[in-house]
């Protein structure tokens, strides 16, 4: 298996591919010539996957569709400087989902509510995340609690979880355990500690 990753590191299995690292899209400075039985890329930024477009067979794991929030760690970005990126994500990867085997989403909701995904539905394929059951063990006994897999950043709604959580836990004894990130510093001024009860921050889930 080669792995070909548009940042880090490179090591045994890698074949580190250098990038200008722009916001969301990375523009390759070379890309190396591939053979392999199966291509499969991850999206969005496109510009990896769109080097082996016309490879087959070629599957496409969508994460999700390119749309830059209103501000990044507290830094408003202006609509002229976002839209072209969208733009140019957009023209970049209808190609790739074209010419596609096989797409995977995640979840048949964001398949079908996905602006980009919509038109490619016949060759989508889902399949859930997953936990690891000897890590994430349900069973364990402890008080009700919500748990937020994911980064802690604003575009992830982040704010409109914890002005639920606010209401729920008036009246609910249910805990929200989640992790660490760009904004995890301000989140507990976010809710009224006489209203609510604490969060936990269960660890470090990474900026990028």
């Amino acid at each position: 298996m080669k792995v070909v990753p548009s940042c880090g590191k490179g090591c045994n299995g890698f074949t580190l591919i250098p990038c200008i690292n722009l916001m969301y899209f990375p523009l390759p400075i070379h890309f190396p010539r591939i053979e392999t039985d199966i291509y499969h890329s991850h999206v969005p930024s496109p510009n990896l996957a769109y080097f082996v477009k016309d490879a087959s067979p070629h599957i496409v794991t969508y994460h999700n569709d390119v749309v830059l929030p209103r501000k990044i760690n507290g830094w408003g970005i202006p609509w002229s400087f976002s839209a072209p990126i969208e733009q140019a994500n957009k023209k970049l990867l209808r190609p790739v989902l074209e010419e596609a085997d096989i797409i995977i989403a995640t979840t048949k909701s964001y398949a079908k509510t996905s602006l980009m995904l919509k038109d490619y539905l016949h060759k989508v394929k889902v399949m859930l995340n997953a936990v690891e059951p000897s890590v994430y063990k349900p069973g364990c006994e402890r008080s009700p609690y919500v748990a937020y897999m994911g980064r802690t950043v604003d575009y992830k709604g982040i704010g409109t979880l914890l002005e639920t959580m606010g209401y729920v836990q008036r009246t609910e004894e249910i805990d929200l355990v989640m992790g660490m990130g760009t904004i995890s510093a301000t989140m507990r001024l976010r809710q009224d500690p006489s209203e609510s009860r604490p969060i936990s921050l269960a660890g470090w889930t990474g900026t990028a």
